[in-house]
This record gives C-alpha cells, structure tokens and sequence, in this order.
C-alpha cells in the first residue's frame, strides 16, 4: 500500500525511522530488512484483490461499457499508543481512517481474532487536513479491549481499514506481550547464567542519524531489552566518500560535512562516523558500522571531488570491462531497483590485484575508518556490535544477462598467473600486488594444459583468454553447430572458479585490513546476497569450486564469502529468507550458513526482489529466523546430510563444517515468537 502521513500537526517531530532487525548467534544479527516503519505505525500489505463480474459481451453497435473506476485503497492513522510494543493485555487504541467510497468498518486483528473498533468519531484535525472524503468530520475511531487470556507469548495486533468496496489496508502493526512473557524463560538463564554473554540484537538499520533518522532509537524498543537481548542500531559509514576531497587526496573524513557537501541536488553522504558514535554514546546505543566502500557505496551522481570511487572510476583501467573490452558511462544504468535513486552502476571498481591504485586507497580508506572504530570499540566495549564489510562484493551483474565482468588487463593477468602459479601466486607480484602463495592452486597448468581445455592453439600465456562467447545462455541463447553450450564447458567453469577465487580473495583482504586496526575477528562480517536463481537456473554456489551454474554467478559462493578474518554474513530475500529455495547441497540455506560458523550476520527481509514493494507477511519467516539464530546448524536424528567438512588451508580456520546431528532433546531452541523474554 501507500504510506499515508498523519495530519501535519502529529507530524511534528517524527523522522521515521527505517528498521533492520538484524539476529546473530553470538553476537548474530538477522533482520527484516523491509520493515515497518513503527514511529509511523504502517506496514504496508498487498492491496486485496477486488473481484469483478464478466462484462457481458456488447451487441452490435453498443459503445463498449466504460472501464470501471478503481479506487484507491483506505488511508488512516493510529495516533496511540505511539510504541511498536504494548507489555499488558489491555489495548487502548485510538486513530482515524478514511476511503474515497466510505469506511466499512475497522477491524483490530490480534492473533486470529477480529474485533470492531468504535468507528465514527469526531476529527476535525483529520477533515481539515484531509478533505473530499465522506466520513468527514467523523473519521475518528477506538478500541478498548482486555485479553487477558492470551498465552505468554508476542501477540501482532493489526489495524485494518476496510472500505464499503472491500478494499483494505494496514494502518497500523503493534505488538502486545502479556507479563508473563517477559520473565517465562529466566529460571533457565538463572540455571545457565552464561548465556547472557551470548546475546541476541536487533538492530535498527538506519542512515542520517544527525539528521535524526535515528530518532528513538534508545526509547522505542526498550520492552524489548533483557540480560540476553540487545537493541541498537547498524548504520552505514561510506569510507570511499566521506573524504576531506580532492585537495587532500580523498583522505577519509571522520567528521564529513554531510550538510555542506553536494552531489547535484543530493548530500554526497547522509552521516558521519564521528556523528554516529557521538549519538551512540549520548543514547547508550549498541551500533553496527556498516564500513561500506563497495558498489552500493557509490554516489548517486558523479562527485569525483569527494567521492574517491567517482575519482577513481574517471581511468579505464580502474574499473571492471565487460567481455568486448567495453566500459560504459557510470549513470548507464538507471532507476536499478534496490532504491529510491539507484547509486550509479555501470562502473564498478575491479578486484583484481594488479589495480594498484584501488588497492592502495581503498586499503587506506578502509584502515583509517577503521581506527576510529577500534579506538570507539576500546573505550565503549558495551556499545560496539562489530564491522560489516563492502555490501555484496560481485562482479558487475547489473546489466542482467546481457554483459559479463570481468576482462580487466589486469584480471586477465592475473588469471594467467592463477592457472600457471606464478607472479603473485608464487610470492613475485609486482606494482604492490600481494603474495598468494597461500592462494596457489594444488594443480597448476602448462600451456598444452589450458589449450587442450579451451580447445585453443595459443602459442604463448600472453594470448590465453577466457571465455567471450557464450552460445546457448541467456546472451546468445543459440549453440552454433560445432560449438559446446557454455555451461558444460571446461574452460567456462575454470574461469568461473577464478572469480570465485576473487572475491573470496577480495573478502580476505577487507577483513585482514580491519583486523590490522585492533578489530577481532569475531567482530567483523562480510555482507553478501544469496538470492532465489532465475527460473530455469541452478541453486547458487556453495564451494568455491563448484561448477553446476547454468548462469553467469559474478563470482559469488557461499564458501568465497566467508572472511578470513571474519565470520559470513548473508544478505537474503523472498523465498531465501524463508529457508524455501534449491540448494546445490542435500540440505537447507540455513544448515548450510550455520554449519560451525559460531556465529554470523545478515539482512533477511522477506520480500520478493521483483516485486520490493510489496510487504511479505512475517510469518513465513519466523521459522527459518528461529533456525538460523539457534546454534549449532542441525538436521533431523535420522538423516546424515553428507556434507564432509570443507578446510581451509592452513593460513584459515574451518570454513563450512558439517552440519552436526544433534538430538532433538539437546537443542536450546529459543521461539521468534519469544521476543523480549529472558534467555
């Protein structure tokens, strides 16, 4: 639905606040990332469905009947109570609702029960302001209700206007929690009292906090704090663009002018990490710092004078080619979904190594933010949840099947190099490139070795190429005669290995710089997207060198995303977040994350990625949310899974463990429904 604002004089003072709820097994954090924006009270649902008659089929000469008039669904507000959270079991509920047609009725849905709401009061605030609807000046509505009855436990208590039409929507989503709820699992943490050093938070993710966008943060959740239960905030600190500009060499800002800095009609950046740590401190509010300087870090619009990744972008051989040697100008691609002015795609940066520049900045950048970090978390220990790293670190997919990244000179370089083990991979990179020898492949290639793969006569390493032509994908859906289908091809698959390889490599190195600045290692996250495949294409990449994708995977895998100096942290949507899709494993997304990660990171908002817009119900995902924030990983008594243990070289620590059987009896099983309640 469209979010409706109140009258202007219940305005004043508000700033929604957008929330993340972010759930960790340690310090795990899972969230919703399309939450309800509860400062407003609206959680937009799906439109219900009007259904309409046949049109009876028009006679000879009769002008076609006239399209019927659909009209908008109701609007309305909940003016009390103002908390997300009710501890009682008496609602006291007050707010107006409006619809073009007349209200029907509004109904207050706790649990499965539906009551009426007192419907027909006095507003003439609300007429005032909102003219031209027939219940004026009697909008006004409340609800007075004890349920004392109801099991100790969450309840959603939901606030639906209903039109004379049918139509209806959301105005308004609280949570009532009996007493009882609150303190039904503290004998077990006075019987455990170690768990309290393993707590849960829920982190509201949110930007502009100077600018108030995190408002309430400190008050709003509070029902919902206990021993073994944070709440705080995870906000975005974009290390690549909150710089002192040009004429200091793009050195990283702390105290950026968000105000005073322009990118067209745009602030180059909505916060400060100087900001946020003051805020953190004044509100004794736990806070994430999402250290973001990757492709969602970029500007809205060119700003090269601040914004160090524009800067660099401006030099070809800085960003990523597609497979014709073409770069593309970096507004190319506009309007991506993902936000409500998409930062600017075309151009991302290249991961390869021989890219001594991006290295060499982004490494200062991302270390100088990071020392105020460590410093932040030395003297406010309490307050500091840990670092998330670049949001989603892939190859270029933006141009959605029609481009492939990337053929960068110097990742073609260092490709050549990867299959032979030589130049960085035998511990002789040159221009500040890093030593690989822990990264050499246990079987390296001969020259005879990479044409018999590709099925090439290249008579030197400096004509190996990868794949360009890619005959029955979605870019060139035909297979000449002759020619083998890209996906069943070799030389296709060892490519894709090597992006994997990447940005498994790439991740290693964001969280070894952050860990050189005092940072531990159990507190720093990698932020990656697993999303459902396409129709028609294979579950995503869980091994580095898995080789069953029937697409183009930008080079991401479950095992390349995990740090070496971090922990994984998923970003997952729609039937993901709901543990509901395929996996290239014989068990589910959430086993696979959890198997012996000890703890981990992630987005979970339960929306489909075609249709963001659309809210998706909270049940669905209770269960899989449940699951991923009980430790360890386990499947049912009777079935071994099969995954062996897959180890890291010596320079890591086990990356995706087995999933462990555990009986049933032995599990500590904390329900989503539980919230705010001890242990």
């Amino acid at each position: 639905m469209t979010p409706h604002r109140p009258p202007p004089d219940r305005q004043r003072g508000r700033i929604p606040v957008a929330v993340l709820v972010i759930v960790g097994t340690v310090l795990a954090l899972i969230g919703v990332e399309f939450f309800a924006l509860w400062k407003y009270g609206r959680v937009g649902s799906p439109p219900a469905q009007v259904a309409t008659a046949p049109t009876p089929s028009a006679t000879p000469g009769t002008p076609p009947a006239p399209a019927p008039v659909e009209l908008p669904v109701p609007e309305g507000w909940l003016d009390s109570p103002a908390n997300e959270s009710i501890v009682g079991t008496k609602l006291s509920l007050a707010g107006w609702a409006l619809a073009k047609d007349g209200v029907a009725r509004v109904e207050v849905r706790v649990g499965d029960r539906v009551h009426q709401a007192r419907f027909g009061l006095p507003r003439e605030d609300v007429a005032k302001e909102k003219p031209g609807f027939p219940d004026n000046p009697n909008g006004g509505f409340t609800f007075e209700g004890d349920f004392a009855d109801l099991p100790p436990m969450r309840h959603d208590v939901v606030v639906v206007a209903v039109a004379k039409s049918g139509r209806e929507s959301v105005i308004a989503r609280r949570s009532l929690i009996p007493p009882a709820a609150m303190t039904q699992w503290k004998a077990l943490l006075d019987e455990r009292p170690a768990l309290a050093s393993q707590p849960f938070s829920f982190l509201m993710m949110t930007s502009g906090v100077g600018l108030g966008g995190a408002d309430e943060v400190d008050s709003q959740y509070t029902d919902y704090v206990s021993r073994t239960q944070k709440v705080g905030m995870a906000v975005p600190i974009l290390y690549m663009r909150t710089t002192k500009g040009k004429d200091r060499d793009w050195v990283f800002d702390p105290d950026f002018d968000v105000k005073g800095s322009k990118c067209g009609s745009h602030v180059v950046a909505e916060d400060t990490l100087a900001g946020v740590m003051r805020f953190a401190v004044e509100k004794r509010v736990p806070v994430q710092f999402i250290l973001n300087g990757g492709i969602w870090g970029d500007a809205p619009c060119a700003a090269p004078d601040w914004d160090l990744t524009d800067h660099l972008e401006q030099d070809k051989a800085n960003v990523q080619w597609d497979e014709k040697n073409e770069v593309y100008p970096d507004d190319y691609l506009k309007g991506h979904a993902g936000s409500t002015e998409s930062p600017q795609l075309a151009r991302s940066l290249t991961y390869n190594v021989n890219a001594k520049s991006v290295r060499a900045y982004k490494r200062r950048n991302l270390k100088a933010a990071a020392s105020h970090v460590a410093r932040f978390a030395r003297e406010h220990p309490e307050l500091f949840l840990g670092v998330v790293l670049d949001s989603d670190t892939y190859m270029n997919p933006f141009f959605r099947g029609h481009k492939t990244m990337d053929y960068n000179p110097g990742m073609l370089r260092q490709f050549r190099d990867w299959l032979r083990g030589t130049g960085p991979y035998a511990g002789k990179g040159a221009d500040g490139a890093p030593d690989l020898r822990a990264y050499r492949r246990k079987t390296v290639h001969t020259l005879d070795d990479v044409n018999r793969i590709a099925r090439q006569q290249w008579a030197s390493w400096d004509e190996v190429d990868p794949p360009r032509e890619f005959p029955g994908s979605f870019i060139t859906p035909e297979v000449p005669p002759g020619k083998m289908r890209i996906w069943d091809d070799p030389w296709w698959h060892l490519w894709e290995e090597f992006r994997k390889h990447i940005i498994d490599l790439h991740y290693d190195e964001l969280s070894t710089w952050v860990r050189e600045t005092g940072i531990p290692p159990d507190r720093i996250f990698s932020a990656q997207g697993f999303i459902r495949p396409d129709p028609g294409r294979k579950p995503f990449a869980v091994r580095l060198d898995s080789h069953g994708q029937n697409y183009d995977s930008s080079g991401v895998s479950v095992e390349g995303s995990i740090p070496r100096d971090g922990h994984l942290g998923a970003v997952i949507y729609g039937e993901a977040a709901r543990n509901d899709l395929p996996m290239e494993v014989p068990h589910s997304m959430m086993a696979t994350f959890g198997g012996g990660q000890g703890r981990g990171v992630g987005r979970v908002p339960s929306s489909t990625r075609p249709a963001a817009d659309v809210e998706a119900e909270a049940a669905p995902s209770r269960g899989p949310t449940g699951r991923a924030r009980t430790p360890p990983a386990t499947a049912p008594p009777d079935r071994d899974d099969g995954l062996e243990r897959l180890e890291r070289p010596v320079r890591r620590s086990p990356r995706l463990p087995a999933v462990h059987r555990v009986p049933e009896h032995g599990v500590r099983v904390c329900d989503a429904r539980c919230h705010g309640c001890e242990g």
